[in-house]
């Protein structure tokens, strides 16, 4: 017997602005946080490759994540360049903003982890020092799933997985162009080496779109011919 299964949540580019826009900024903390979301949103990177970033991995001149397996846990331990297009949402710049504060701010170095761990200590009285920046890289990617959840709850989005975005963005670039090597060329940026890949698994659209698309289709009608 054939079962229906139930579609996967995928937020739309307009639901991941509300939830970085609704984002404290008021600690360091709180901007890692931030920066950790719009980077997951403009690069669709995997969340266990973002949480073993380094500094050095984020080329902000360039415009490039250079997902290095010698220390990023990117899938069948692959190496690939990422090139970063936030669409408008501001989110390149919230990123670029943490890096230069870890650098200028922190005293972090090119292998320093791009999103480090939090450092939580007590006082001499046995009282709960506020938590800061450790030097640690997250063993895992639990951290930023709990870091989206919470995103998702304080802008009243519906909660989803951070693999959605993958496909949330894949949609945008769909969207975007008619044009096969530009769709190739963000293939390569998910570390696809076949097209089909992308499309096949992340392509998927929407239901809702899927009504918008199907019911706006209309016959071509002949252009009529010029009067001589």
């Amino acid at each position: 017997i054939a079962r229906a299964t139930r579609p996967t949540r995928v937020p739309t580019l307009g639901e991941l602005q509300s939830m970085v826009a609704a984002m404290p900024v008021g600690t360091p903390i709180d901007r890692r946080y931030r920066a950790v979301v719009g980077l997951i949103a403009i690069s669709a990177a995997r969340d266990d490759a973002v949480a073993s970033l380094q500094v050095q991995d984020f080329d902000v001149d360039d415009k490039q994540l250079f997902q290095d397996s010698r220390h990023v846990r990117t899938k069948f331990r692959k190496t690939f360049p990422t090139w970063l297009n936030d669409f408008d949402t501001g989110f390149f710049d919230i990123v670029a903003e943490w890096k230069k504060e870890l650098v200028e701010d922190h005293g972090f170095g090119p292998t320093d982890p791009l999103f480090p761990k939090t450092d939580t200590s007590f006082g001499p009285d046995g009282i709960r020092m506020p938590p800061r920046l450790a030097r640690g890289t997250w063993a895992n990617a639990d951290a930023i799933r709990r870091i989206l959840s919470k995103a998702c709850a304080g802008a009243d989005v519906s909660a989803f997985k951070p693999h959605s975005i993958r496909k949330t963005m894949t949609l945008v670039v769909m969207e975007s162009t008619n044009s096969i090597a530009a769709m190739k060329a963000y293939s390569q940026n998910l570390g696809h080496d076949d097209l089909k890949t992308t499309i096949f698994t992340y392509g998927n659209v929407p239901t809702h779109r899927q009504r918008e698309l199907v019911l706006g289709l209309r016959i071509k009608t002949a252009e009529p011919e010029p009067a001589e």
